[in-house]
């Protein structure tokens, strides 16, 4: 979860992360869609799921990540295990394995709290506020100068005058969260949120938003967002090509402009691909938020969407469909070409292009490309009367942590 979670009071009363472990939900492992370099962890390279898969680890897990055809999960005892592919360290593991076709712990970690995958790299926190990094780094997307590509997690000891709190890693760049709630960032010169027209190979302070409380970033595939801590107001920037930076036009933005006639936000997500961009959004009372691209359906508004009306939204419009059913929201969650919302009683609901089985439903089975959901639908099967405790999502395939 890419969010300040556990808290304590400082000696005037501030509110801190804490660095001891609160109690924690844990449950199994599940993953489904497409199927590439083993990002299943199906004991399989290649074969797809089309409705959730119980990974077989005698292991249960409290948090899940998926980036670029690789996963990352955090055990009940604080260990991080990864899987998928191997190219260029993503997942920490030896490139030389080519690919890990079930969850390995990271040996050399211990007490982390959050992990975040991007498309070709990776980051983990520990307990201690440590950052530990991964991958591909050519843009700076790791936040060390001097090295291309990282095998195997490193400590990023550059930024020991910085306590993070909270990591999000997108493709070639990454944001991070301190503890006095002001966000950073480095990697690609287009996406790292200031106005230096170069890679940004050190983490550094976003000044557009220096001075502004944040409670929740999200680094996606080509655009961010942020929320503010005092309102719930939403920042975004990157590319705007599909709408999905919410400010009514395809304007793309290299630093970071609020949206307008939006508050009250707890969380958004932005999209894991570089076509058909959207983003989502979940207020503190429960209601989604969708925007940009409404590829297949995806934005969970109508079921009339043709590729020659796309049902694309320029500015953020409520999913009423869920308000109408009374389901209230805690995560919102922005796939490639679908969606899917985790209600606060556990149950997981997907939408938009069902290809490759990335919705979690059987329907799939009888369809190649053409099958879609409008509206948010709930994953049952193996979830049935199961909470699902997290969830995540790549381009191409989900993952979730499900009580059993």
């Amino acid at each position: 979860m890419e969010s300040v979670q556990t808290q304590i009071q400082n000696k005037d009363g501030n509110q801190n992360v804490a660095q001891q472990e609160q109690p924690h939900d844990v449950g199994f492992l599940y993953t489904w869609g497409m199927n590439s370099g083993g990002c299943l962890a199906n004991q399989k390279e290649d074969q797809g799921e089309i409705i959730p898969f119980k990974v077989k680890i005698n292991q249960k897990f409290k948090s899940v990540s998926t980036g670029g055809f690789f996963g990352a999960a955090i055990s009940s005892k604080n260990e991080l295990y990864t899987w998928g592919e191997t190219k260029n360290g993503r997942n920490g593991h030896q490139p030389n394995q080519n690919v890990i076709l079930v969850p390995q712990k990271i040996i050399n970690l211990q007490n982390i709290s959050q992990v975040s995958c991007g498309n070709w790299h990776c980051l983990a926190l520990n307990n201690q506020n440590q950052l530990y990094v991964t991958g591909h780094n050519k843009y700076g997307s790791c936040g060390l100068s001097g090295i291309d590509e990282i095998n195997g997690f490193k400590l990023n000891d550059t930024i020991k005058d910085i306590q993070i709190c909270s990591i999000s890693a997108g493709d070639g760049f990454s944001l991070y969260l301190d503890i006095n709630k002001q966000v950073y960032s480095s990697g690609f010169r287009q996406m790292h949120g200031n106005k230096e027209d170069q890679h940004q190979h050190q983490i550094k302070k976003i000044k557009q938003l220096e001075g502004i409380a944040i409670k929740n970033i999200n680094a996606g595939f080509c655009h961010a967002a942020v929320v503010t801590q005092e309102g719930g107001e939403v920042y975004t920037w990157g590319s705007g090509n599909f709408y999905q930076l919410g400010h009514g036009n395809t304007k793309s933005l290299k630093t970071p402009q609020k949206i307008n006639n939006l508050s009250g936000i707890e969380q958004v997500s932005c999209s894991r691909g570089e076509k058909y961009c959207h983003t989502t959004a979940t207020s503190s009372d429960g209601r989604v938020y969708s925007w940009g691209s409404g590829y297949k359906g995806k934005l969970g508004h109508q079921d009339s969407w043709t590729h020659e009306d796309p049902a694309d939204e320029s500015r953020p419009r409520p999913i009423q469909y869920l308000q109408d059913k009374g389901i209230i929201i805690a995560k919102s969650i922005s796939g490639g070409i679908h969606s899917a919302v985790l209600s606060k009683d556990g149950r997981l609901f997907t939408f938009g292009c069902g290809s490759n089985g990335r919705l979690g439903h059987i329907e799939a089975e009888k369809y190649v490309y053409l099958y879609r959901e409008p509206f948010p639908r709930e994953i049952q099967g193996p979830f049935l009367n199961n909470k699902i405790i997290d969830a995540c999502s790549s381009y191409y395939f989900m993952a979730a942590i499900a009580e059993s």
